[in-house]
């Protein structure tokens, strides 16, 4: 029988109580080192606890920071620190500066400047309520308004073409300098529409104008610019001195004004073929007219007969009037109750251009032949129709039409901006009339009629917008 022999198991047992006693003191040495580390980090945390930053060698910038690093990295150049903050503080405190002067003194910049721009001036917010109704130079609202209006009294002395006395139809006249000027002309100078024109086509000399050009203003501008404003019955310069020293001229008529006034506002810019436009960069130039002695004399007789005839239910009509103008004051009375409002009567406006020696200028085939010819204004025609108060309390009617050449077609446009530098050369008859498309409006008649000669674009004042 075979024994087997039962193995002591106790020795196993005192050797593993021996390895797990050394693996335990392993493990308190490993926590005693961990303690002293964490007691290291804790002695470190408190001498630091402010600063949580990671210390970059002195050679390493702030441009080798990466989006990826945790914390700020700084240089330990403490000159150069203390350089870069004296720098920044005074890089604020300019700024500082610069931001005051523009909110208490410092002065707004127009569009475009002249001499005699008037000055926009804002007040500073902390004085708001300290200084109200002052601005932040010391002067009050009201002298500031006073100070715009003699600024703009002085531009539009400053834009006012010379009239002259005489007239001619010859370009190639010497003058020392060739100065721009006016002049008045007859509207006999022009041919318009007879009775039965559908039929005969004939055109004659009109009869004498209905108004008289009493002044001319011409500037350069930024951007388009109305002379009057009716929503605010105001006008960008003062009237001329008939309206403002003189009697109004005596019209019966509420429909008819006082002062009729055309403008023209031409582009100065080339046009784009495939950019359409209805403002730019460009020129203006005003007329103004005022009713003649003759003119009222026939439209009061006009007015006053047809007043009768209602209170009489009358439908007699005596020739009371001139019957070479009746029915063209009849149209101009119509046209100006109803152009603010319908295209159809706007569109009515026509000027006849006539300049002086026309081939020599070389013009393009395109408008060669319509020189002296009526041109009808249609999609660029703008009406601003109104009353200003004077001081002594008159009514002054006016009506403003505003041709808006940035509007017209390229072709036409582009025609226009070539024709620009001559200008100065050039001598131009210009007439205005409503087109008659009836018989019972026929004859036509020339509104007004100018003489312009050398309109020199590169010595006109520029406007302050």
């Amino acid at each position: 029988m075979v024994k087997f022999r039962r193995k002591d198991r106790s020795k196993d047992k005192s050797k593993d109580k021996s390895k797990d006693k050394s693996k335990d003191k392993s493990k308190d040495k490993l926590k005693d080192k961990l303690k002293d580390k964490l007691k290291d980090k804790s002695k470190d945390k408190s001498k630091d606890k402010n600063v949580n930053i990671k210390i970059a060698p002195l050679e390493k910038s702030t441009d080798d920071v990466t989006e990826d690093d945790a914390s700020q990295i700084i240089s330990t150049d403490t000159n150069f620190i203390k350089e870069r903050s004296e720098s920044i503080d005074k890089l604020i405190g300019d700024n500082r500066d610069e931001n005051q002067d523009d909110i208490s003194t410092k002065e707004i910049a127009p569009t475009v400047s002249i001499e005699t721009a008037p000055v926009s001036v804002t007040n500073s917010p902390d004085s708001k309520n300290e200084n109200e109704g002052q601005c932040s130079n010391g002067l009050s609202d009201v002298s500031k308004k006073s100070t715009i209006e003699n600024d703009m009294f002085d531009f539009g002395k400053k834009c006012t073409i010379r009239e002259t006395n005489e007239t001619t139809t010859d370009s190639n006249i010497e003058e020392t300098p060739l100065e721009s000027s006016w002049s008045r002309i007859s509207g006999t100078r022009f041919s318009i529409r007879q009775p039965q024109y559908a039929k005969t086509s004939l055109k004659e000399p009109s009869a004498e104008s209905l108004y008289e050009c009493i002044g001319c203003r011409a500037f350069l501008s930024d951007q388009r610019v109305d002379l009057m404003d009716s929503s605010t019955s105001s006008s960008l310069f003062p009237l001329p001195d008939e309206f403002l020293n003189g009697d109004l001229p005596k019209l019966d008529d509420d429909r008819l004004p006082h002062l009729f006034i055309v403008h023209y506002q031409i582009p100065s810019e080339q046009p784009s073929m495939f950019c359409k436009t209805q403002d730019g960069r460009g020129g203006t130039i005003a007329f103004y007219f005022t009713p003649s002695k003759y003119f009222c004399n026939q439209s009061n007789a006009i007015f006053n007969e047809e007043q009768v005839e209602e209170e009489n239910n009358l439908s007699n009509h005596d020739n009371v009037a001139d019957d070479k103008i009746t029915n063209g004051i009849k149209l101009f009375t119509e046209f100006c109750a109803e152009c603010e409002n319908g295209f159809e009567w706007r569109s009515k406006f026509k000027i006849i251009a006539d300049v002086n020696d026309w081939e020599k200028y070389n013009p393009p085939s395109f408008i060669s032949k319509l020189n002296g010819k009526p041109l009808l204004i249609r999609k660029s025609a703008e009406i601003s129709r109104g009353s200003l108060s004077t001081d002594r309390g008159e009514k002054i009617r006016y009506l403003e039409y505003r041709i808006n050449m940035h509007k017209w077609i390229y072709i036409a446009k582009k025609c226009m901006v070539s024709l620009l530098p001559n200008l100065a050369d050039m001598i131009i008859d210009l007439g205005f009339t409503i087109e008659a498309r009836n018989d019972d409006e026929l004859p036509e008649c020339i509104l007004g009629a100018i003489q312009l000669k050398h309109i020199d674009p590169t010595n006109m004042a520029i406007i302050p917008m």
